[in-house]
Formats: C-alpha cells, sequence, structure tokens
C-alpha cells in the first residue's frame, strides 16, 4: 500500500507513511476540506536496509532550460547530491535528468 497509518502510544496521534511529501499533502487537503483540525510535523525519510547496506529512496529530476542556465541547475543538483543521469540538446534548450537522494 502506497499509503500506511498507523496508531502510536497516544490516543490523538497517528504515524502516516506515504509516497512523499505531495502524496502527503493531498491527504492532509482532503482532511482540511472535510473539517479535521490537525497538526503535521516534519516529514522523514523512510529508510530501507537492503543486503546489510542502509539504502534511501531517490528522486528523479527531469529539467528543461535555456543553454545558458545549464551550469546553474548541475550546481544546484549538486548541492542536494543528484547525480547527471542525461543531457540532451532539445533544440534551443537542454534536457537535464538528476537522480537525487530523499533524504536532503
Amino acid at each position: 500500500m502506497a499509503l500506511r497509518v498507523e496508531e502510536t502510544g497516544s490516543t490523538d496521534t497517528f504515524k502516516v507513511s506515504g509516497r512523499g511529501i505531495l502524496h502527503l499533502s493531498i491527504l492532509m487537503e482532503n482532511m482540511r476540506r472535510e473539517g479535521y483540525e490537525f497538526m503535521a510535523g516534519q516529514p522523514q525519510v523512510i529508510f530501507k536496509e537492503i543486503g546489510g547496506k542502509k539504502a534511501e529512496p531517490v528522486e528523479a529530476l527531469t529539467v528543461d532550460v535555456p543553454h545558458g542556465h545549464v551550469v546553474r541547475v548541475i550546481e544546484y543538483a549538486g548541492q542536494r547530491r543528484g547525480e547527471l543521469v542525461q543531457m540532451v540538446q532539445v533544440g534551443e534548450r537542454t534536457r537535464l535528468e538528476f537522480h537525487i537522494p530523499a533524504g536532503d
């Protein structure tokens, strides 16, 4: 299941796990529209252990930018530990594809 709700030790607190900030924000907006009052804490990345190693989820980022902005986008993605997977010229623009760890 993509969305998991777990009870905690407190009667008024639940742990909600989802597929990312957008997924959880849609849930919260629906609850708000239905009249629920709630408070949400800072989201945290869920790490898994695969083969004895800690693994974190990776997000895909695709950006189409004018040629003059390529360096700035690569620098920004690099600050987030992004790995440039592909760079393709598309007319007057450049398409950059990155894999970025979701833990940052």
